[in-house]
């Protein structure tokens, strides 16, 4: 009776242990996602301050977002693309490039005319991973560097052979409402 005991209390502690590993697997991936949720609505409230009130013209104003640790530094910035008419000419759409600073965000570039693919490259200038954009008229890749202060508002020349990188935003990214809630 008592070997019975201890083969019960084994099986019980071995239940045990399987539900609680499975409660842990369920909810880490539930707290990464409200880590995620109150990170794009900083996000998000941070891009309604930084572009302004709803107009008429940008209150159909739409972005993406794609968090890469540029700097190489553990922290990840924040690469948004903006769509609308108040943020796309025939060139393409405004894009960010948004660092954390404390408790807020501070624009590191704004770079009129992007089209996606939006990539991160393994090449750093001064600290900073480059950027691989389409822009131009006709249109064409280009590489942003880091200047030590900020990437360029104006990309520079056309690249002449496909420069391989990690897309962090394609045309296929979710665009989301900037002055709606998610919720609608």
């Amino acid at each position: 009776m008592r070997k019975n005991h201890v083969v019960f209390q084994s099986l019980m502690s071995v239940i045990c242990l399987l539900v609680f590993g499975y409660q842990v697997a369920v909810c880490l991936p539930q707290g990464q996602n409200q880590v995620n949720s109150v990170r794009d609505e900083h996000l998000r409230k941070f891009l309604q301050s930084y572009l302004g009130a709803p107009t008429e013209e940008t209150k159909a104003t739409r972005y993406s977002a794609a968090y890469v640790d540029l700097r190489g530094d553990g922290k990840r910035e924040a690469i948004v693309y903006v769509t609308g008419a108040a943020w796309c000419g025939t060139g393409g759409c405004t894009m960010l490039v948004i660092a954390s600073e404390r408790a807020s965000y501070n624009v590191v570039a704004k770079i009129p005319a992007v089209r996606p693919p939006i990539a991160v490259l393994a090449e750093k200038s001064n600290g900073w991973h480059d950027i691989r954009v389409v822009t131009g008229k006709p249109l064409y890749e280009t590489i942003l560097s880091f200047d030590g202060q900020s990437y360029p508002n104006k990309p520079a020349g056309q690249l002449r052979d496909h420069v391989p990188g990690r897309t962090v935003i394609s045309e296929a990214t979710e665009k989301v409402p900037l002055y709606q809630s998610v919720a609608q």
